[in-house]
Protein backbone atom coordinates (compact mmCIF):
# COMPACT_ATOMS: atom_id res chain seq x y z
CA UNK A 1 0.00 0.00 0.00
CA UNK A 2 0.91 3.38 0.29
CA UNK A 3 2.99 3.12 3.59
CA UNK A 4 4.90 0.08 2.40
CA UNK A 5 8.35 0.64 3.71
CA UNK A 6 7.28 3.57 6.79
CA UNK A 7 8.29 1.10 9.06
CA UNK A 8 11.96 0.02 7.98
CA UNK A 9 12.36 4.02 6.56
CA UNK A 10 11.39 5.59 10.74
CA UNK A 11 13.34 2.52 12.11
CA UNK A 12 16.45 3.96 10.00
CA UNK A 13 15.49 7.38 10.51
CA UNK A 14 15.40 7.28 14.29
CA UNK A 15 16.93 4.45 15.69
CA UNK A 16 20.05 3.27 13.25
CA UNK A 17 23.68 3.80 13.43
CA UNK A 18 24.25 4.43 9.88
CA UNK A 19 21.58 6.58 9.01
CA UNK A 20 19.79 7.59 12.58
CA UNK A 21 18.48 11.71 12.00
CA UNK A 22 20.00 13.50 14.66
CA UNK A 23 17.85 16.61 16.44
CA UNK A 24 20.09 19.07 18.55
CA UNK A 25 16.93 20.21 20.83
CA UNK A 26 15.83 16.65 21.89
CA UNK A 27 16.92 17.00 25.22
CA UNK A 28 15.09 20.18 25.63
CA UNK A 29 11.48 18.04 24.35
CA UNK A 30 12.41 15.72 27.04
CA UNK A 31 13.19 17.71 29.89
CA UNK A 32 9.70 19.14 29.71
CA UNK A 33 8.16 15.96 30.72
CA UNK A 34 11.39 14.42 32.57
CA UNK A 35 11.88 16.98 35.21
CA UNK A 36 7.79 16.83 36.20
CA UNK A 37 8.03 13.64 36.22
CA UNK A 38 11.11 13.62 38.69
CA UNK A 39 9.25 16.27 40.82
CA UNK A 40 6.43 13.88 40.82
CA UNK A 41 8.78 11.21 42.81
CA UNK A 42 9.53 14.02 45.43
CA UNK A 43 6.49 14.96 45.88
CA UNK A 44 4.10 11.73 45.17
CA UNK A 45 3.21 10.91 49.07
CA UNK A 46 1.47 14.00 49.45
CA UNK A 47 -0.48 12.88 46.15
CA UNK A 48 -1.32 9.75 47.67
CA UNK A 49 -3.00 11.68 50.41
CA UNK A 50 -5.30 13.35 48.60
CA UNK A 51 -5.93 11.04 45.59
CA UNK A 52 -5.88 6.98 44.83
CA UNK A 53 -2.32 5.48 44.57
CA UNK A 54 -1.88 5.15 40.54
CA UNK A 55 0.54 2.86 38.72
CA UNK A 56 -0.25 4.21 35.80
CA UNK A 57 1.17 7.66 36.92
CA UNK A 58 4.61 6.18 38.64
CA UNK A 59 4.64 4.21 35.30
CA UNK A 60 4.56 7.10 33.45
CA UNK A 61 7.11 9.15 35.46
CA UNK A 62 9.53 6.67 34.99
CA UNK A 63 9.22 6.74 30.96
CA UNK A 64 9.68 10.04 30.79
CA UNK A 65 12.78 10.24 33.14
CA UNK A 66 13.87 7.27 31.09
CA UNK A 67 13.41 9.14 27.77
CA UNK A 68 16.99 11.74 29.31
CA UNK A 69 19.54 9.18 28.70
CA UNK A 70 17.75 7.87 25.28
CA UNK A 71 18.33 11.54 23.85
CA UNK A 72 21.68 10.89 24.12
CA UNK A 73 21.67 7.95 21.65
CA UNK A 74 17.92 8.14 19.96
CA UNK A 75 17.74 12.08 19.73
CA UNK A 76 15.20 12.03 17.18
CA UNK A 77 13.21 9.42 18.61
CA UNK A 78 13.21 10.39 22.42
CA UNK A 79 12.24 13.83 21.11
CA UNK A 80 8.98 12.36 19.61
CA UNK A 81 8.06 10.04 22.05
CA UNK A 82 8.48 13.05 24.39
CA UNK A 83 5.42 14.34 22.80
CA UNK A 84 3.37 11.72 23.28
CA UNK A 85 4.25 12.15 26.99
CA UNK A 86 3.25 15.11 27.37
CA UNK A 87 0.04 14.31 29.00
CA UNK A 88 2.16 13.93 32.31
CA UNK A 89 2.78 17.13 33.17
CA UNK A 90 -1.35 18.49 32.31
CA UNK A 91 -1.78 15.91 34.88
CA UNK A 92 0.88 16.13 37.48
CA UNK A 93 0.59 20.31 37.75
CA UNK A 94 -2.32 20.51 38.67
CA UNK A 95 -2.82 17.83 40.84
CA UNK A 96 0.48 19.20 42.75
CA UNK A 97 -0.82 22.43 42.97
CA UNK A 98 -4.11 20.60 44.23
CA UNK A 99 -2.30 19.04 47.41
CA UNK A 100 -0.61 21.87 48.86
CA UNK A 101 -1.96 22.85 52.11
CA UNK A 102 -1.99 26.75 52.18
CA UNK A 103 -3.45 29.00 49.35
CA UNK A 104 -0.08 30.94 49.95
CA UNK A 105 1.55 27.98 48.73
CA UNK A 106 -0.78 27.39 46.17
CA UNK A 107 -0.09 30.22 44.53
CA UNK A 108 3.10 29.79 44.67
CA UNK A 109 3.30 26.60 43.08
CA UNK A 110 0.78 27.89 40.12
CA UNK A 111 2.97 30.95 39.46
CA UNK A 112 5.89 28.40 39.70
CA UNK A 113 4.85 26.03 37.25
CA UNK A 114 3.89 28.99 35.02
CA UNK A 115 7.17 31.21 35.38
CA UNK A 116 9.13 27.57 34.26
CA UNK A 117 7.30 27.45 31.30
CA UNK A 118 7.76 30.88 29.88
CA UNK A 119 11.79 30.95 30.89
CA UNK A 120 12.38 27.53 29.33
CA UNK A 121 10.46 28.98 26.29
CA UNK A 122 11.89 32.34 26.20
CA UNK A 123 15.42 30.43 26.45
CA UNK A 124 14.52 28.22 23.56
CA UNK A 125 13.25 30.68 21.25
CA UNK A 126 16.01 33.19 21.88
CA UNK A 127 19.38 30.43 22.06
CA UNK A 128 18.01 27.15 19.86
CA UNK A 129 20.36 26.86 16.82
CA UNK A 130 17.34 27.44 14.88
CA UNK A 131 16.01 30.31 16.96
CA UNK A 132 16.15 32.69 13.86
CA UNK A 133 13.10 30.86 12.56
CA UNK A 134 11.07 32.16 15.51
CA UNK A 135 11.99 36.22 15.03
CA UNK A 136 9.33 37.18 12.36
CA UNK A 137 8.60 40.47 13.50
CA UNK A 138 10.42 43.32 15.36
CA UNK A 139 8.73 43.60 18.77
CA UNK A 140 9.94 45.00 22.42
CA UNK A 141 10.97 41.31 23.47
CA UNK A 142 13.90 40.98 21.11
CA UNK A 143 14.77 44.65 20.04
Amino acid sequence: GIYSGQLDFYAESYLSAEGQIISPGALAHVALVALPAMAYFLVRRQIFESYDRSGFMDMSALICIALVPAAFVFSTAASRFSVYMQFFPMIFYPVVADVVKTETNRIAVRVGVISFNVVFLFVWLKFANNSFAYLPYKNIWWE
